[in-house]
């Protein structure tokens, strides 16, 4: 299993848990290889004392899981085995690809998506002002939200008008 962030593996491990004992969920992960892709769900994994197999290391892409998957020696070969994803907000498609490449089955485990909200009133406004000039910086921390935002502006009939007001 490979688990992608803090957050999501936190969320999977309190849904398992509202249908098995934690000491069961502990032992079954126990079983398997279970891959962290960095310093937080290896923090979430050490407080539910799960043993990491890999630690995958700076910068924790795609690239950095599957060259670990390549390279450790105490990996295992993909070819044929089941291997879960616990995804994060959207699909990392490279990464599922690099997978499928080495023969894994892959099942993905989408824990939370990234979604609009439900009151869309201050994104709009949001838009509008940088439309009108009046936003120097605009700091997005994940693919969603950009793709969410040119959706969302292109449903308004601003998509145009904020992509030149972003360059």
């Amino acid at each position: 299993h490979i688990c992608m962030t803090g957050v999501g593996t936190r969320i999977l491990l309190e849904a398992l848990q509202t249908r098995y004992e934690r000491a069961k969920i502990v032992a079954e992960l126990a079983r398997i290889t279970v891959v962290a892709r960095g310093p937080k769900p290896i923090r979430v994994l050490k407080e539910y004392e799960i043993p990491i197999t890999l630690a995958v290391p700076e910068p924790n892409t795609w690239a950095e899981i599957i060259e670990t998957l390549d390279m450790s020696s105490k990996s295992i070969a993909l070819d044929g085995r089941n291997v879960s994803v616990q995804e994060y907000g959207i699909s990392n498609e490279r990464l599922v690809e690099a997978l499928k490449e080495r023969g894994a089955k892959v099942m993905q485990v989408p824990v939370y998506r990234w979604a609009l909200p439900k009151d869309t009133a201050p994104l709009l406004a949001g838009i509008r002002e940088v439309i009108a000039g009046k936003v120097q910086i605009a700091l997005f921390t994940n693919a969603a939200q950009v793709g969410h935002l040119g959706r969302f502006a292109s449903g308004e009939g601003l998509e145009e008008p904020l992509r030149e007001a972003l360059k």
